[in-house]
């Protein structure tokens, strides 16, 4: 989706025109997954399968390149985004007034809420444009949300070690 606006109205079209129930869940990306017992790798979509692979393994996350398009009076709030985001700026140009930012960013990172605020950080005259580059190894832990003492699934999500604590209050 384009934002949260965009996924409202989806959502309140699916339920009035065709009667159904929509529960909206958090977006999540596929991990790859290297087991050190068996020499294997694999890709998960869902942190509750990990469970049935053991504890032997290496987490890698997919890595996008991400282009912003943005008026040169943004550059600064833009960057210090993306790096609070865990980006890593690979280069800038910029021109009388007009600037290209690449940076080097976890696609889990930029999948929920990243369109909207750089958007609304730049008054809409940003764009972005992204391509995927690897898979790397990352610091990652699993996310659980409980319903009743019990794992709901659909909320299970991978996160870095560093935003944990933040995103499990939240």
């Amino acid at each position: 989706f384009l934002g949260s606006l965009h996924l409202e109205i989806i959502k309140d079209r699916l339920e009035k025109e065709f009667n159904l129930d929509v529960l909206v869940t958090a977006p999540t990306v596929t991990f790859e997954c290297f087991s050190s017992l068996t020499k294997k790798v694999f890709y998960i979509d869902n942190p509750t399968k990990l469970d049935k692979f053991g504890k032997h393994l290496e987490l890698r996350e997919p890595i996008v390149v991400a282009i912003i398009y943005t008026p040169n009076q943004f550059i600064g709030k833009l960057i210090n985004f993306c790096v609070s985001r865990r980006g890593v700026q690979k280069d800038l140009k910029y021109s009388e007034d007009r600037a290209l930012i690449v940076f080097e960013i976890p696609l889990c990172e930029i999948i929920v809420d990243f369109f909207s605020i750089i958007k609304s950080i730049s008054n809409w005259f940003a764009s972005v444009d992204f391509k995927f580059l690897a898979y790397v190894k990352s610091n990652l832990v699993r996310l659980d949300v409980l319903i009743n003492g019990k794992v709901f699934d659909a909320f299970s999500t991978f996160v870095h070690v560093s935003f944990s604590h933040k995103k499990g209050r939240d």
